[in-house]
């Protein structure tokens, strides 16, 4: 049986007095909407019966498209929380993620509510508690509006929301990451981060980093990510951490100081043990992106998948790398595995060190399980399934060039470029040199293949 939603309340049942405001949605650009009171319960769509400012003329806003209520934020509880509900047919965003229809979400001030796609910057809200602090709020809109500015097309910003300059420091985040690390104050912490990478923000940006702010985020995430039941809010404090932890990334100053950090990456491919999947996929692709810029990078990431294995027991240091190819249907967790696959193996300048790690994952049989996600009808993971398979080649064809077939030297030393893991390679000789063993008059109906010198046996006895 369903479980029975708490109550709605009404603006009367909080204030003491019916109609009065809870909550207003500020319009991030000015474009024939303005500013909207939120009482009791208030639904913004195209039905002719709704209000003049709750009515929306765009063809692709349903009748009744979303609506704003009060309700208990649980059953017996005394807490009232403001709440969102898509009811709509083509959809509603908050804060850039589309909610899923008919549940109710809480909404929290500075959540930006959209009614179209994201990208299209039309019909963009932000909704503000009446009951928080009006600094704190004009704090997160204009963060919000200096990111918004930067958007190619963007039209004018409504003055309303112009109302204060931002003052908190470094220094203020980083206590608020040791005392108070919620997801609400993350979030302003994030929106401040994008604010200020490139132009002078990038100063502000080089002190929290100097104050240790990366490993304080990290602590929030990695001690968040070990909690056995998560509540909404515990998963929302996830996709705020990791989006500082982006926002950081978009600048070189801001890769290297994660390199440098120690333990960092170690502790950032620790989180991939998480059931949070869009976390893990976030990962993934932070991970891919460290390969990718430096040969520092790549060892470190490489390091760290050596100590998850050790920490985790696990027979080879990237088994659990190749288990999410097949634990989830979702083709972006996956084309963000083989794209880390991809970014942990072609990275390495020798031939020699590519081979080797192709090779650990192809004794994992990475091989078969790629052959099979061939079947997912993904153009990224296509592409990157693409790139695997013509490295391997372009890698197997440099080798062939460079062999003297006559030579048991060569041919040894290709067998070894292809069979990196020693006793793998010790299991195949062996085979070999039983092989060559057999009496060959006992078998006629076997024709011996004959090379002289043979490189076949040499490299066998």
């Amino acid at each position: 049986m369903d479980a029975v939603p708490p109550p709605t309340v009404s603006a009367s049942q909080t204030s003491g007095a019916s109609g009065m405001a809870w909550g207003r949605l500020l319009p991030v650009y000015v474009e024939n909407v303005k500013p909207l009171m939120l009482t009791s319960e208030t639904v913004l769509g195209r039905d002719p019966s709704l209000p003049a400012e709750c009515r929306c003329d765009d063809k692709r806003i349903s009748k009744r498209h979303v609506r704003f209520f009060l309700r208990l934020v649980k059953e017996g509880s005394a807490n009232v929380g403001a709440f969102i509900e898509d009811t709509s047919s083509n959809g509603v965003f908050l804060n850039g993620r589309k909610l899923r229809k008919g549940k109710p979400t809480q909404l929290y001030t500075g959540d930006e509510v959209t009614l179209l796609p994201p990208e299209e910057n039309l019909m963009v809200w932000i909704f503000q508690n009446v009951a928080e602090s009006p600094r704190r709020f004009s704090t997160l809109v204009e963060l919000q509006m200096k990111e918004k500015e930067k958007e190619p097309g963007s039209m004018e910003i409504a003055p309303e929301l112009l109302t204060s300059k931002v003052t908190d420091s470094p220094e203020h985040f980083l206590n608020v990451l040791k005392v108070e690390p919620s997801a609400t104050n993350i979030s302003t912490l994030r929106m401040t981060l994008k604010a200020r990478t490139g132009g002078g923000g990038l100063q502000w940006i080089t002190n929290f980093l100097d104050l240790d702010g990366l490993s304080a985020l990290l602590d929030v995430l990695y001690a968040n990510s070990k909690k056995k039941r998560k509540t909404r809010l515990d998963l929302d404090l996830e996709t705020e951490v990791i989006g500082c932890l982006k926002s950081l990334m978009d600048s070189e100053e801001g890769l290297e100081k994660f390199l440098r950090t120690q333990n960092a990456v170690k502790k950032l491919v620790q989180i991939l043990d998480t059931e949070n999947v869009p976390l893990r996929t976030k990962i993934l692709k932070m991970l891919s992106a460290m390969c990718l810029f430096s040969l520092e990078g790549h060892v470190a990431v490489v390091d760290a998948f050596n100590d998850f294995k050790i920490q985790k027991r696990e027979s080879s240091r990237f088994e659990t790398l190749v288990s999410f190819l097949t634990a989830h249907n979702d083709v972006e967790v996956q084309g963000s595995c083989v794209a880390l696959i991809n970014a942990i193996v072609n990275t390495p300048d020798e031939r020699k060190d590519r081979m080797h790690l192709r090779g650990e994952f192809m004794n994992m049989g990475v091989l078969t399980t790629l052959e099979l996600l061939r079947s997912m009808e993904d153009e990224v993971l296509a592409t990157q399934l693409d790139v695997f398979e013509q490295e391997m080649e372009a890698d197997e064809e440099e080798g062939l060039m460079d062999i003297d077939f006559t030579k048991p030297t060569d041919v040894v030393g290709i067998m070894q470029g292809n069979l990196p893991v020693e006793e793998i390679s010790q299991h195949f000789l062996s085979i070999l040199h039983h092989l060559l063993l057999l009496p060959r008059q006992e078998h006629p109906k076997y024709v011996p293949l004959e090379c002289e010198p043979s490189p076949i046996r040499a490299t066998a006895m």
